[in-house]
C-alpha cells in the first residue's frame, strides 16, 4: 500500500514537468476558491476539506464584476477589491489589509493559490477553485522576424577621416532588472557601518524584486513575518528610479553590480543593494533558466497536489470504514475506542483520558466540595471530570490529563488548563491555535485566565467540543 502511495505521488511529479504561468487575459469574475487543506508548518499535522467544513472552519473568496471580491472568514464576510496581474493575484479588503498570492495550475487543470501564516501563525492555506470557469492560455508567439532589406548601396568617402578609439562593452551598457532581486548587504550612517553579517544578525533584511510591466515588490523582514508592499520602478540607462507608496521617492545610479539609495526612507542612512538572483529568462548570465524554474514548480506543485487528492480519498476510506463499524465505535485514533453514551452527572467511562498528575501543586477549594467540569459536546460529551487539582486539556497524552483523539480538528496538542478556585475553576488558554472561548463567544488571549462559577460554561476550537461547571 505504501508503494502504491509512492508511485502515485511520483506520477504527479511526471505529469507535471512544467507549472503553466497564466496570461493577461485570464479572469477571476464569477469564480468561488475554497481552503481546500491547511498544513502546520514544521509538523505532519494536516487537515482536509472535509475536516474544515465539519468544524466550521471554510474560508472562501469569491470574485465579483467591477472588480470586486467577498472574503467568508469564519461566518464573517468581508468586501474588498482585487488586481490580476498576470499570475499575480492583489486583493486590497482595508487600508491596512492587503494579501497577495500567486495563482497556478497543478493536476487536471486544478487551479490554486495559497498563503502561509496569513490567516493563522504557524499554518499554510492552500485554496481550490470550486465554482465558476477560469482559464488563461500562454503568451502569444512574438511575430516573426522580418527578412532583412537589401542593403543600399554603401558610399565611400575617400577622404580619411580621424579613427575613434571603440569604448569595450561593459557589464553596465545592458542593464536588465525584470525577474531580479536585489538585497540590501550594507547599512552606513554617521554612527557606524553594518554589513550582511550584521543585518542577518539582528534579523534586518530587505529586498527588491523587479517585475514584469515595471512592477516592483519591496520585502522587509517584520520580527520574524516577511511584509511586501507593490509599487513600480524605470530604468533609463543604469538610472533607477523606485516609488514605493510608504517610501520617500528613491532614485539612484547601478554601478559594478549594486546600487546605493541615501538616506533611505528619511533614517540618514546610506543603504546598499546587491542583486542576488538573475532575470528568469537568462540563461547564459547566471541565472536559472525559466523552463528550469516552472519544471521544479510543476514537481512542487504536482506534490501538492497529488497529496491534495490522496488525503481526500483516505478520507472517503475513512467513512467508508466508519459505516461500516459497530454503534458506539469512533475509528478517529489507532486502536479504535468505545465512545461514551451521554450520561449527565457520570463518571466517564473512557478512563484512560483522564489521569490526575500527581505531582502538580493541588490549589485551595472550599472543604467538601470538590469541583467538576460536564461535556456537553464533542468526543467525551456526557463525561465529568473532578477538579481536584490542576488539569491540562488537549491531544498530547503526555502533557494533559483530559485527553482529545488525536484527530480532533481545532484541538491544540496542550490547549488550555483548569485549576479549582474557591468560587468555582481557573480557565487558562496554553497558547492554542485555534482558541478557547467563553459560551458568551468571547475568545481568551494566549495564556489569559479567567475565573468561572457553577453554571458557566466554555469551548475550545468550535461550540462541537463545549464544557459546563458543575
Amino acid at each position: 500500500m505504501k508503494m502504491k502511495k509512492i508511485a502515485a505521488i511520483f506520477l504527479c511529479l511526471l505529469l507535471l514537468p512544467v507549472a503553466v504561468a497564466l496570461a493577461d487575459n485570464a479572469s477571476l469574475e464569477g469564480t468561488t476558491w475554497e481552503l481546500g487543506l491547511v498544513g502546520v508548518i514544521g509538523s505532519d499535522e494536516r487537515y482536509d476539506r472535509d475536516y474544515l467544513e465539519e468544524n466550521g472552519l471554510m474560508i472562501t473568496f469569491q470574485f465579483e464584476e467591477n472588480a470586486e471580491v467577498i472574503l467568508t472568514f469564519h461566518g464573517e464576510v468581508f468586501h474588498g477589491t482585487y488586481l490580476l496581474d498576470e499570475d499575480l493575484l492583489e486583493m486590497d479588503f482595508a487600508e491596512d489589509i492587503k494579501i497577495w498570492t500567486t495563482i497556478t495550475q497543478g493536476e487536471y487543470g486544478l487551479f490554486m493559490f495559497s498563503f502561509i501564516e496569513t490567516f493563522v501563525e504557524g499554518q499554510i492555506h492552500i485554496f481550490i477553485l470550486s465554482e465558476g470557469t477560469f482559464s488563461g492560455s500562454l503568451p502569444a508567439a512574438p511575430d516573426p522576424e522580418p527578412a532583412p532589406a537589401t542593403p543600399a548601396p554603401v558610399v565611400v568617402d575617400p577622404t580619411p577621416q580621424p579613427q575613434q578609439p571603440e569604448a569595450p562593452a561593459t557589464s553596465q551598457d545592458v542593464i536588465e532588472l525584470e525577474g531580479t532581486t536585489w538585497e540590501i548587504i550594507r547599512a552606513e550612517s554617521p554612527d557606524g557601518v553594518m554589513d550582511r553579517n550584521d543585518l542577518v544578525r539582528i534579523d534586518y533584511l530587505l529586498e527588491f524584486e523587479f517585475r514584469r510591466n515595471g512592477v516592483a515588490i519591496c520585502k522587509f523582514k517584520n520580527s520574524s513575518d516577511w511584509m511586501e508592499e507593490r509599487g513600480t520602478y524605470q530604468l533609463s540607462g543604469n538610472t533607477l528610479s523606485i516609488n514605493i507608496p510608504s517610501l520617500p521617492a528613491m532614485s539612484t545610479v547601478i554601478q559594478n553590480g549594486v546600487f546605493i539609495i541615501p538616506n533611505f526612507n528619511n533614517t540618514g542612512e546610506d543603504y546598499t543593494f546587491r542583486q542576488t538572483s538573475s532575470p528568469a529568462s537568462a540563461s547564459a548570465s547566471g541565472g536559472m533558466p525559466r523552463i528550469l524554474r516552472d519544471a521544479l514548480w510543476g514537481g512542487v506543485i504536482g506534490a501538492v497536489a497529488g497529496g491534495v487528492v490522496w488525503l481526500f480519498r483516505r478520507k472517503k476510506k475513512k467513512s467508508a470504514e466508519t459505516a461500516a463499524m459497530p454503534p458506539g465505535v469512533d475509528p478517529a485514533v489507532p486502536g479504535y475506542y468505545p465512545t461514551p453514551a451521554p450520561a449527565p452527572m457520570s463518571t466517564p467511562a473512557h478512563t484512560p483520558t483522564f489521569a490526575p498528575m500527581a505531582s502538580m501543586p493541588v490549589a485551595s477549594a472550599p472543604v467538601g466540595i470538590t469541583r467538576q467540569i460536564y461535556c456537553t459536546s464533542g468526543p467525551m460529551m456526557g463525561s465529568t471530570y473532578p477538579v481536584n487539582g490542576p488539569i491540562r486539556v488537549g491531544r498530547d497524552p503526555h502533557q494533559c490529563q483530559i485527553i482529545f483523539p488525536a484527530e480532533t480538528a481545532g484541538i491544540s496538542a496542550l490547549h488550555c488548563e483548569i485549576q479549582p478556585q474557591p468560587s468555582g475553576v481557573l480557565l487558562i488558554d496554553r497558547g492554542s491555535t485555534y482558541g478557547t472561548f467563553l459560551l458568551s463567544g468571547r475568545k481568551l488571549n494566549a495564556n489569559e485566565s479567567v475565573i468561572l462559577n457553577p453554571g458557566d460554561g466554555f469551548y475550545l476550537a468550535s461550540n462541537q467540543n463545549s464544557f459546563n461547571i458543575l
